[in-house]
């Protein structure tokens, strides 16, 4: 049974919590955390929001000090651990060390003036001192000590331009870090290194292996230094808050995550007594709590706009009452039935249709980066899932609608053209209606002159490819239910013919299939429900002359997606079972 009582935390800002100064009397830097952590039922102290913090929650029957300053390095947490272990009493079965260690770029000197500490941070280049920093607390200086810290600026500037050597100093820093790890050995102090020294001479090789190191991972690349981890995998404040907050220190649910890493290496090496813990960021599951699906009137439920006054309404009501399913668009539609799959197995997920009858991917790309852009938005919660539309669809801002509109256009020869404008189409109000009967004949004026079907083609095929790189480099969770190429019958631009090559090994897509022998692996749900006879005049047996995707289709299109959504670790559940092809409703 371990005795271990106090656990202290010593290190830099990456300890502290910086970032999280909810003390501060400096409402710039409040007023941020307060608009974007202010809903949360935490604590609003740094303490609490740093990873030692976060630790002693983890652990409330011992006391975790934060021993950590903002702007402070090595030369502060050698002197207050020296501080404590020479304490009379000192008991060092009861007290546990946990050290980061910093390297180049702050000095600790004593000040008369104050009688206290402060710390000097300095930026160089070229072997050269560049500016420098003073501070005895930063973010929580007050007066009269802040004025007489800033009144010896230049002292210490001077000072350091002339005594600065890097060359020097990474010696010395070198030679510190030497003595400090013989000096923890040999008195046999229980140490656990949190952050791997910048230099370490090979003389102290085996000296450092023999300490206890924490290691952090969320994937499978393994990091030994805190802000390696949070600048590489991005996991900083800046990223957590999608650069609504900029800074660079670890995120609110970072260093939750570090507190977790920590305390389970703690537990599984013995060193304190406890439970480890899960974390949702080192779990596979879990992390999703948003499915976003966008496209055209297949993916929006087309042909199914109960409470419209299409001519066959009355006669899909008729054939469907009975069916036990809610009558309405959306649950129609195959992102509707996902849903009622999803919650079916007990699975907390928000799936939103965002597709529009008529609409292409000039609406996709825009309601996709609103909500990318938000300052909330965590790419880890949500995923997406994109079906590409193909030529013929244009989106505009109307001005007198204040609204966009789209323009669904087909050429009927060489000088006419075929025009069909809608907000929503048959969700359009009579005053929509109106205006929009305005625009038509313009519309069709302005694209009888503006529309070039080649060229249309290669803008076409362009913003796919600028899209789905975005998608990549920014590494989105997302799928295509029916990609780009699956649109396009040529590929006259070899950069289209390079990105889109070799699409059957494409991770993106969803393979729609009835048996596992991938009949249709790559050509997404529009290609699939067609071949299959799908389709709504189909499941009516005629009653409704409509091409699109059936109820029973949108059952085997959300199964399919269902089943891969437990693939690819975003849920966990049990599959579900291939639904045959042939419809058998009973209504029918």
């Amino acid at each position: 049974m371990s005795k271990i009582k106090y656990i202290h935390c010593l290190g830099s800002s990456f300890t502290a919590g910086g970032g999280f100064e909810w003390e501060t009397l400096y409402e710039k830097r409040t007023q941020p955390l307060h608009e974007f952590y202010g809903h949360l039922d935490e604590e609003k102290t740094q303490y609490n929001y740093s990873w030692p913090g976060q630790l002693q929650k983890l652990n409330p029957a011992l006391e975790v000090i934060n021993h950590a300053e903002s702007g402070y390095g090595n030369d502060r947490v050698y002197r207050i651990l020296y501080d404590i272990v020479t304490k009379h009493g000192f008991n060092k079965k009861e007290h546990l060390f946990l050290i980061e260690f910093s390297g180049l770029g702050s000095k600790e000197f004593f000040l008369n003036d104050i009688n206290d500490f402060i710390v000097t941070n300095y930026g160089y280049d070229n072997k050269k001192i560049n500016h420098v920093d003073l501070a005895k607390s930063y973010f929580n200086d007050i007066s009269p000590s802040k004025e007489k810290v800033q009144d010896n600026r230049n002292v210490f500037e001077n000072f350091l331009k002339k005594t600065f050597n890097e060359e020097k100093e990474s010696k010395d820093l070198e030679k510190n870090i030497s003595f400090i790890l013989s000096w923890l050995k040999q008195n046999e102090l229980n140490t656990v290194i949190t952050s791997k020294p910048p230099f370490l001479h090979k003389i102290d090789d085996d000296l450092y292996n023999s300490f206890n190191q924490i290691t952090y991972s969320i994937k499978s690349k393994k990091y030994y230094e805190i802000s390696d981890f949070i600048y590489n995998e991005k996991l900083t404040i800046s990223d957590e808050t999608n650069g609504f907050i900029k800074d660079n220190h670890p995120g609110f649910e970072t260093n939750q995550l570090i507190a977790t890493i920590i305390n389970n290496y703690l537990v599984e090496n013995k060193i304190i007594d406890g439970y480890k813990k899960q974390n949702e960021k080192l779990s596979k599951y879990g992390r999703l709590k948003y499915i976003h699906c966008f496209g055209t009137s297949y993916t929006a439920g087309g042909g199914y706009e109960f409470g419209t006054s299409r001519e066959f309404i009355k006669d899909l009501v008729s054939i469907y009452e009975d069916s036990g399913e809610e009558l309405s668009r959306y649950n129609f539609s195959y992102p509707g039935q996902l849903k009622k799959l999803i919650n079916s197995k007990g699975i907390d997920l928000k799936v939103q249709n965002h597709a529009e009858s008529g609409a292409g991917n000039e609406m996709m790309y825009r309601k996709f980066f609103e909500i990318v852009k938000n300052p909330k938005f965590k790419k880890e919660e949500h995923l997406f899932l994109f079906e590409f539309s193909h030529l013929g669809r244009k989106e505009y801002y109307s001005n007198e609608l204040n609204d966009y509109i789209v323009l669904n256009y087909k050429k009927i020869n060489k000088e006419d053209i075929d025009v069909s404008v809608g907000k929503k189409y048959f969700y359009d109000t009579d005053r929509d209606k109106k205006v929009l009967n305005n625009i038509d004949e313009i519309s069709r004026k302005f694209l009888n002159e503006t529309i070039n079907e080649e060229e249309q083609t290669f803008q076409l095929e362009m913003y796919a490819s600028y899209f789905s790189n975005f998608l990549m480099n920014n590494e989105f969770n997302y799928y295509y239910t029916q990609p780009p190429w699956a649109n396009l019958d040529t590929y006259r631009h070899d950069i289209i013919n390079f990105y889109f090559k070799d699409t059957n090994t494409r991770k993106e897509n969803v393979k729609f299939n009835y048996d596992e022998k991938d009949n249709w692996p790559n050509e997404g749900f529009v290609s699939f429900f067609h071949d299959y006879e799908l389709q709504i005049f189909k499941e009516t047996n005629g009653r409704v002359e409509d091409g699109h995707m059936s109820l029973w289709g949108s059952k085997i299109v959300s199964s399919q997606i269902f089943n891969t959504l437990i693939d690819d670790n975003y849920i966990k559940s049990e599959k579900v079972d291939y639904i045959p092809p042939c419809p058998n409703l009973k209504v029918l």
